[in-house]
């Protein structure tokens, strides 16, 4: 009973929170006006060749992931990973961040490895995707100061909440008792199911550290992970050309958006649904757009994005699913070849 409360939680927190923005967004926007900006004409050629560049992020995504497995001795086929990619997508579309988990869950059942191990080479792999879009938006936040600037003074609001935050003593205190009693308690707390979870977890994080440093084909795994965000800004980029408002924005201008996007999925919600549409509509308007147009840009983009998650989280499916019904009549056919 508690795990299906628990489960229900974990779904319906963020989707109301992430519904809450959405609305409070477009509760100003008629229905007609984006219809209106729709009528005026979409290059849909371009919407369909950044579902093209998506999906093939997510496949260079496991391709990359099988040299890390490797060093590990784990040698899945490249449609399993491809599956495992896939699949935890879509799961994240239900329940955010736990497709990490079933994606780790999947590749520990049908590789026969130990749960720890796998997800240790996720969390690594997901580590340096976290220095990527670091550098990135760094690098952005360095030559778009401006910009920045001027978000920020249109948002007083997150400005007076981070400032109280640091301000406030309560979280200095609360990181300061926690690291006490950690220190005191320590030899206590290192006996209980949660610390032993969490070692393994990093063990698992270091062995998945080694696994990168260590493998063969270091460069090439760089070289993968370099196209994959490359791929995610162009999958974004082409979209820009789908709209007359938005198809002279510069090059600086849309990796600002895309940075500003990054920022929004952060936020664990469905999709990213709510926070991304707010930091791209905000951005758009700071770059004068209008906001019936951002609100439609962001409408159409998020919407097909989120459209090919679910195509491929029920390719993943049917994938799986066929998959498990060949190996069942496959292995009678062995048997009785085997006695013959």
């Amino acid at each position: 009973m508690k795990k299906i409360v628990r489960n229900t939680l974990k779904f319906i927190v963020p989707l109301c929170f992430g519904v809450g923005i959405f609305w409070y967004l477009y509760k100003g926007v008629k229905l007609e006006e984006i219809e209106e900006v729709l009528k005026s004409g979409v290059k849909w050629e371009w919407i369909a060749l950044s579902l093209i560049l998506v999906t093939l992020s997510h496949i260079i995504r496991a391709y990359r992931w099988r040299f890390q497995l490797k060093t590990l001795k784990v040698e899945p086929s490249l449609n399993t990973l491809v599956n495992s990619v896939f699949g935890s997508y879509g799961v994240n579309l239900i329940f955010p961040r736990l497709g990490e988990i079933w994606r780790c869950n999947y590749m520990s059942k049908r590789e026969d490895i130990s749960f720890t191990t796998v997800f240790g080479s996720l969390i690594s792999e997901r580590f340096l995707d976290m220095i990527c879009i670091a550098i990135i938006t760094g690098s952005v936040m360095l030559f778009q100061y401006d910009f920045f600037l001027s978000f920020f003074s249109s948002h007083q609001t997150i400005v007076v909440t981070l400032q109280k935050l640091i301000v406030s003593p309560w979280p200095y205190i609360i990181t300061s008792i926690i690291i006490a009693s950690s220190l005191i308690f320590r030899k206590r707390i290192s006996q209980t199911a949660f610390a032993k979870k969490i070692s393994n977890i990093f063990s698992g994080f270091i062995k998945g550290i080694k696994s990168i440093m260590e493998m063969e084909n270091k460069w090439t795994y760089l070289f993968l992970t370099a196209t994959i965000w490359i791929l995610y800004f162009f999958n974004f980029y082409v979209c820009l050309f789908a709209f007359d408002f938005t198809s002279d924005i510069s090059l600086a201008g849309a990796l600002t958006l895309f940075v500003m996007g990054s920022l929004g999925v952060v936020v664990p919600v469905q999709g990213g649904m709510g926070p991304w549409h707010f930091m791209i509509i905000s951005t758009l308007v700071l770059f004068g757009i209008g906001q019936t147009q951002a609100s439609t840009f962001a409408l159409v983009v998020h919407g097909f994005q989120q459209a090919i998650l679910i195509l491929l989280g029920i390719y993943t499916i049917i994938a799986i699913n066929l998959g498990e019904r060949f190996n069942k009549t496959r292995e009678p056919q062995q048997s009785s070849f085997n006695q013959t």
